[in-house]
């Protein structure tokens, strides 16, 4: 459990030294209760979600709470003095014959007017991000690919693309492209990144050879942690051993994609 979580625990269970009656002992140990049950949810939710499946179940279930909830409160609107489940959901307004529905302070299945408001604002707002997540979601694609090892960039980089995109995803078929960019693939000899420092104040960590999202990362790290002193795990990689093709860009490069498109070919066969 996070510290700032059992901070928060240890604030509450101390502020019961204060009670001095055993009517609010009673009310504390609810409102404690209500918390513990609302952290147990909090964690729940976090360490099960894991794939998009199951945030949509998760937001599909709480659009039904919701709907349940105002459902709730339209009854008791409607019926101020009735019974929805006997024993648990009971309304208890006073009715006469000129009562106001319009001003009548409701609770729902909280019984309390302010719990139930606390609960539709902070809905409300979910509801408007979820709105704004799926609006986004629908509306932008990202796609890439077809990297090559001559560092040319293809002229129409979208007419590149299309074909494939297409073949992916045959129901976006002639969807405008709105950007489109390219750029160079740093490709080391070994495939792995090379580290170093120059005249003891130049540090670089380059060649990702195309997988440069989960190492640049650990890159990041690596190089914050020797710039501050300890360069262990730095030096580990900086230990390696890395060459150069000769010939610079007119033999180096038709060789690197000669040699990558042989390997490819044996992959393939």
């Amino acid at each position: 459990m996070d510290r700032p979580i059992l901070a928060l625990l240890g604030c509450f269970t101390i502020s019961f030294y204060n009670i001095n009656s055993p009517t609010a002992l009673g009310r504390g140990l609810d409102t404690y209760f209500h918390l513990l049950a609302g952290m147990a949810m909090f964690y729940l939710i976090v360490n099960n979600v894991r794939r998009p499946e199951q945030l949509e179940r998760l937001h599909l279930f709480q659009c039904v709470s919701i709907a349940l909830v105002g459902l709730f409160g339209i009854f008791e609107i409607t019926h101020p003095d009735g019974v929805l489940i006997p024993g648990w959901i009971e309304f208890r307004h006073d009715v006469s014959e000129g009562i106001n529905v319009h001003n009548v302070r409701i609770g729902g299945p909280f019984f309390d007017f302010e719990l139930l408001s606390e609960y539709c604002a902070l809905n409300l707002l979910l509801v408007g991000l979820m709105l704004a997540r799926a609006r986004t979601a629908t509306r932008r694609l990202l796609f890439g690919g077809r990297c090559n090892y001559t560092g040319a960039v293809p002229r129409d980089i979208a007419g590149t693309l299309r074909p494939r995109m297409e073949r992916v995803f045959p129901q976006l078929r002639g969807v405008r492209i709105d950007y489109k960019w390219g750029g160079t693939v740093g490709v080391s000899l070994k495939r792995v990144p090379q580290f170093g420092c120059l005249d003891g104040n130049l540090w670089y960590a380059q060649g990702y050879s195309g997988h440069g999202i989960v190492p640049a990362h650990i890159a990041g790290r690596l190089l914050a942690e020797a710039i501050d002193g300890d360069a262990g795990r730095f030096d580990v990689f900086a230990k390696l051993k890395h060459y150069r093709l000769p010939g610079g860009r007119w033999f180096a490069t038709p060789a690197l994609a000669l040699g990558m498109a042989w390997y490819r070919l044996r992959d393939l066969f």
